[in-house]
C-alpha cells in the first residue's frame, strides 16, 4: 500500500466517524472531528463551530433513527496534509413529532488538514447540501422513494414551469 491508499483509507475513516456521529448523535465527537475555525456550510448558510453543533444537538432531539448512505464519490484530492472528497449521500431519519419517515439526497463534501503526520486528521471545511425537493418531485421521486437514479449525476437542470430539461 503506498503513501496516497493509505491517506484515503485515513480520509474515508473521517467520514465514517462523521456518518456514525450523525446516526448515534454523539454530538461529542464530532465536535473533536472539526477544526475550532472550521468553515461549515449547511445548504448555503455559513455557520460556526459552535452554531453547527447547536444545529446538531437540536437534530439528536427532533429525528429518530437517522441514517446516511454514502452513493459515490464525485470528487476527491489527496496530499500528505491536505484532502477534500465530496460524496453523494441519502438521508434517512424520523421526525419525532410526526412520526413520519423522510429522506433527502444530496452532497457532503469534506475539507481535511493533517498539520502533523501523528495527529489525526482533522475538518476544516464541511459543505452539506440537499438536492432540491422542486428537483426530486420533477424526477419522479416521492418522500422515502429511491429509483437508484443519483440527481448529482446531473450536470446541468434548465426549465420553467412544467417543462425541464436534464443534462447527465
Amino acid at each position: 500500500m503506498d503513501l496516497s491508499e493509505h491517506t484515503l483509507i485515513e480520509l474515508t475513516d473521517v467520514v465514517m466517524r462523521f456518518k456514525h456521529c450523525v446516526e448515534m448523535g454523539d454530538v461529542g465527537t464530532l465536535h473533536s472531528l472539526l477544526v475550532s475555525d472550521s468553515q461549515l456550510n449547511l445548504n448555503g448558510r455559513f455557520l460556526s463551530r459552535e452554531e453547527f453543533l447547536e444545529r446538531a444537538e437540536t437534530w439528536v432531539q427532533e429525528y429518530q433513527r437517522p441514517n446516511l448512505r454514502f452513493d459515490s464519490i464525485e470528487d476527491c484530492e489527496v496530499n500528505d496534509s491536505k484532502g477534500f472528497i465530496s460524496q453523494t449521500v441519502q438521508a434517512n431519519w424520523i421526525d419525532t413529532e410526526s412520526w413520519e419517515e423522510n429522506t433527502k439526497h444530496g452532497l457532503i463534501t469534506f475539507e481535511l488538514i493533517k498539520p502533523d503526520p501523528m495527529e489525526p486528521w482533522k475538518v476544516t471545511g464541511l459543505t452539506i447540501a440537499a438536492v432540491p425537493s422542486s428537483i426530486m418531485q420533477v424526477l419522479g421521486m416521492g418522500k422515502g422513494q429511491n429509483f437508484g437514479f443519483l440527481p448529482t449525476q446531473l450536470s446541468s437542470v434548465e426549465g420553467e414551469g412544467d417543462v425541464y430539461r436534464f443534462k447527465v
